[in-house]
């Protein structure tokens, strides 16, 4: 029988290599009745045989061996044995031994007699079974045909969802306040923005996507003759102005000053850990709680990303809201929370149109539900700061 190519098996051999893997097996079998054998490697496919039994199928003894060989090694294991073989006895005084080669290969052995297996192990332990483990040892592992990566597209930053979400956010507003502004043309540009998104976001081109949505942001802003350049500082420090002020006010009622003006300081410590780019100057917060105006101010002095800045002054001032409305779980339960949230979400939708000219309107609120917090610090891919402009070519 010929052997296959070294290419269908575990382990390649040499020419020179594979003679004498030959010799070594003739030499191991000779002189055990009816002995024969073939050399497969550890998923049944064979390597080499020697003296091939008549009218015995080899793949198919082969694939039994190996699976067999495989079925039994959890078993052994468990009963502590690192090496073993097996030994399967027929009737008519017929031996199949299989025995492992050095975890690549298994020999397989048919032969007669139970004197053949002592004959065949006493073989196997002595310099012949030696050679044969360090040829096989030695020979080469195949190369490996190792398929192309599977293409994932990369998480998609926080940065860019909630961009994406304030621009769809916007458009489905202004379609319920002016559908009839939504002409054809208006929706030709607005799908050139959809495929612009996708194939950005599958290129995970993130500078790209936030240009894109500042692009059509300011287009609908321009097409709907709407304030388009909306002063940011305006907006959000009235707004948080406001929140600040009614739930300090509620909160007062329930918790004695001098612990209300512990708290703030403590909360104001803990949120410019981490966002010190918007908690600059611990004069930023006093007895009656976060004064956000000196916090803008102090903020907006040492960068010029506005944008950027923008959208960390949300979610700090939103960390914040969150830490008074668990004070007041504590301090008035949870109906007495729910009423202060209530107060919160009056304020945020007097600003709502404000906010989704500023692409801030699925931001700001976002971490006001306490079951819904984790959202705006949930990391993923960073957005390195951006170096020029980031707004792609028009898109029309």
């Amino acid at each position: 029988m010929t052997a296959p190519a070294d290419s269908n098996v575990g382990f390649i051999l040499e020419a020179a290599q594979r003679t004498r893997l030959k010799e070594l097996m003739h030499g191991i079998l000779e002189g055990l009745p009816q002995g024969y054998g073939v050399l497969i490697d550890k998923a049944g496919r064979i390597v080499e045989t020697a003296k091939e039994p008549p009218g015995m199928q080899l793949e198919a003894l082969s694939a039994l061996a190996a699976g067999c060989y495989a079925t039994t090694l959890e078993l052994a294991k468990v009963m502590g044995e690192e090496e073993y073989s097996l030994l399967f006895r027929q009737e008519d005084d017929n031996q199949v031994y299989i025995w492992p080669v050095v975890d690549r290969a298994l020999l397989v052995a048919l032969m007669r007699t139970a004197k053949s297996v002592e004959m065949l192990e006493e073989k196997l332990g002595g310099p012949s079974g030696r050679e044969l483990m360090d040829l096989v040892r030695r020979a080469r592992m195949p190369e490996r045909i190792v398929p192309p990566p599977r293409i994932v597209i990369a998480e998609v930053p926080f940065e860019v969802r909630s961009r994406m979400a304030a621009l769809t956010t916007l458009i489905m507003d202004l379609q319920a306040k002016r559908p009839e502004a939504f002409s054809d043309d208006v929706k030709h540009v607005l799908l050139r923005v959809r495929e612009e998104l996708i194939k950005t976001v599958a290129a995970s081109d993130w500078r790209r996507a936030l240009g894109v949505c500042e692009w059509a942001r300011r287009w609908l802003a321009d097409s709907m003759k709407l304030p388009r350049d909306v002063d940011v500082g305006k907006v959000l420090t009235g707004l948080y102005t406001d929140v600040f002020l009614r739930l300090h006010s509620s909160l007062s009622e329930h918790v004695p000053a001098e612990r209300l003006a512990t708290f703030y300081r403590k909360t104001y410590g803990i949120v410019a850990k981490r966002w010190p780019r918007v908690c600059v100057s611990d004069s930023g917060v006093g007895d009656g709680g976060p004064d956000v105006n000196i916090i803008w101010d102090r903020a907006q002095a040492s960068t010029s990303d506005m944008n950027q800045l923008a959208r960390e002054f949300v979610q700090a001032m939103d960390e914040i809201v969150r830490e008074i409305l668990r004070m007041a779980y504590l301090a008035r339960g949870q109906e007495g929370r729910k009423q202060m949230m209530a107060t919160a979400q009056g304020v945020l939708s007097a600003h709502r149109d404000e906010l989704l000219l500023l692409g801030l309107g699925t931001l700001a609120g976002a971490g006001w539900k306490l079951l819904n917090f984790a959202e705006p610090a949930k990391k993923g891919p960073q957005i390195p700061p951006s170096r020029g402009s980031s707004s792609p070519p028009p898109l029309v």
